[in-house]
């Protein structure tokens, strides 16, 4: 994305390819089930995504309006396509991708200094989870991609025992959290640094 970001001298025409890139992913690779472990099944969310965090944060105005006109004419194409069949991952997607538009930079309400009661731990774990979610986003399918090999390769479906699965999606959580908050710490905190 980075040699992408580089390559163009302005956003607009990003944009632009992005969201076409998006919508035949979100109109085609996404409902086929022959797509489902490859990367162009999951751009069109991801391409959500970076125009939900262009419109509300980038600099440039033409930029933002841009990137939310975008956003409402992949919404329009979302709703007519789901006229036809409606799939519930590409609703889901554009919703989120609204949300974070809307209400993506609020801020967590401050609580008063007292004791540590379940609201005050809960509200914590969310300030500490919110800038690694990225981070678990972007390596839990490896996880997940390695818990299902683990579950094939040695059998372990054989037994038909749903505690073992749900052993292996518990690890695939947990090795999530932890990667991500290395991948955080290592990557991305020194990457703002970078001038690119």
């Amino acid at each position: 994305l980075a040699i992408l970001l580089i390559s163009f001298s302005s956003y607009q025409t990003l944009i632009w390819l992005l969201s076409i890139v998006a919508v035949s992913s979100l109109l085609y690779f996404n409902r086929s089930a022959q797509y489902e472990s490859y990367f162009i099944c999951f751009l069109g969310s991801y391409t959500l995504g970076m125009l939900a965090y262009l419109a509300k944060n980038y600099s440039d105005q033409k930029i933002r309006v841009l990137a939310k006109l975008l956003i409402v004419v992949i919404g329009v194409v979302i709703a007519v396509s789901s006229l036809q069949e409606a799939w519930g991952r590409n609703i889901l997607a554009w919703f989120v991708a609204l949300l974070l538009l809307l209400w993506g930079d609020a801020s967590y309400p401050t609580l008063r200094q007292g004791g540590m009661n379940a609201k005050r731990v809960f509200l914590r774990a969310i300030a500490w989870a919110s800038p690694r979610s990225y981070c678990a986003f972007l390596i839990h399918f490896a996880f997940i991609l390695l818990a299902n090999t683990i579950y094939i390769a040695w059998g372990l479906h054989a037994h038909a025992s749903g505690s073992i699965a749900i052993g292996l999606m518990l690890m695939v959580v947990l090795c999530s959290v932890v990667a991500a908050n290395y991948l955080y710490r290592w990557v991305e905190i020194p990457a703002t640094k970078l001038k690119v």
